[in-house]
């Protein structure tokens, strides 16, 4: 979707209604220094491993937050990701699966208000 524009460095999605994030979707935006998708107004949103490949500027501030549940962080959804920020706060997260943060460096992640029962 995004393949001809390796030198954008702002998407803003946010306030949409995605339903899922597919694996690759941001594989070519490398200069990408934000990207919010906070808000959305579907009721579930699909995260699967790989969603975020690609995405490995390392000012890059990932936004996430409020609005819609994202009941599963799957294994390897973050990985590679060089991101100086990350905001998951209010998004229903019941379990984060082992490795979703595998090959990451992260300056913050923000969990807060979820409710996160599982960690495997």
């Amino acid at each position: 979707m995004f393949q001809d524009l390796t030198a954008l460095t702002g998407l803003w999605l946010d306030q949409n209604q995605l339903t899922e994030i597919p694996v690759d979707m941001f594989s070519t935006l490398s200069s990408l220094t934000l990207l919010d998708l906070a808000g959305q107004t579907s009721i579930h949103l699909e995260l699967y491993p790989f969603s975020f490949r690609g995405l490995t500027a390392t000012s890059l501030i990932l936004i996430l937050s409020g609005g819609t549940v994202i009941s599963k962080l799957p294994e390897d959804v973050f990985n590679g990701m060089q991101t100086s920020r990350i905001d998951l706060s209010t998004l229903g997260i019941t379990e984060i699966e082992n490795h979703a943060f595998r090959n990451t460096r992260f300056e913050s992640v923000r969990l807060t208000r979820n409710d996160v029962l599982k960690m495997t």
